[in-house]
């Protein structure tokens, strides 16, 4: 991570072949975020499996709109001085404009859950998406066991978790849309021993 302003992160993301996420003046690695002891050149296979299966079933269910799916290359606003690549996302109210460099606004976000980046998910990313006024829900699906957790903006602001198990379904009360667990993860590489910590 580097110390950098907006506009010289913007100026330096225009021009950049890999994707930087920018947060409270650091710009950084999407791989590498603050506070991690380790950095990921790529993701897993069962990362790239679950962000494959989430966006072809959400892209299945949305159909021809209003709500469009977007994959990890599409950068999102959190406020001015957060800007995030998640894995996947959906907005129902978007820019139209083709050739726009990012988004502004998300219903629901997603991120896969990996060793370098699972604890800013869970920690300071969940506070900066918080943020958005029009998200409702915040999706995140471990790549090493069967599980989902769903953070769902209730009535007053509050936040509620929710996890979803094997055997259980996934529901995204703010797409309707609901799928197994089984199904979502099926097919996905998943850890033998996903308790141990000498991780890869």
């Amino acid at each position: 991570p580097r110390r950098v302003s907006v506009e010289e992160y913007l100026r330096a993301e225009a021009a950049a072949e890999t994707r930087h996420e920018y947060g409270q003046g650091w710009m950084y690695s999407r791989m590498y975020p603050p506070g991690s002891l380790q950095g990921m050149a790529g993701g897993t296979l069962a990362h790239a499996r679950l962000i494959v299966r989430l966006l072809t079933t959400l892209e299945a269910h949305l159909g021809q709109g209003p709500c469009v799916v977007y994959p990890g290359d599409v950068r999102l606003y959190v406020h001015e001085h957060q800007y995030f690549y998640p894995d996947v996302f959906v907005t129902c109210g978007g820019t139209t404009d083709a050739q726009a460099l990012e988004l502004r606004t998300a219903t629901m976000v997603a991120e896969v859950l990996s060793p370098s980046t699972a604890a800013f998910d869970q920690g300071d990313k969940l506070d900066a998406y918080a943020q958005i006024k029009d998200l409702r829900e915040y999706l995140l699906l471990d790549s090493r066991r069967i599980q989902a957790t769903v953070f769902r903006r209730a009535q007053g602001g509050q936040w509620m978790r929710l996890v979803s198990l094997n055997g259980a379904d996934l529901s995204l009360e703010s797409l309707a849309f609901r799928l197994p667990m089984a199904q979502l993860y099926r097919g996905v590489p998943l850890d033998a021993d996903p308790e141990r910590e000498d991780r890869p």
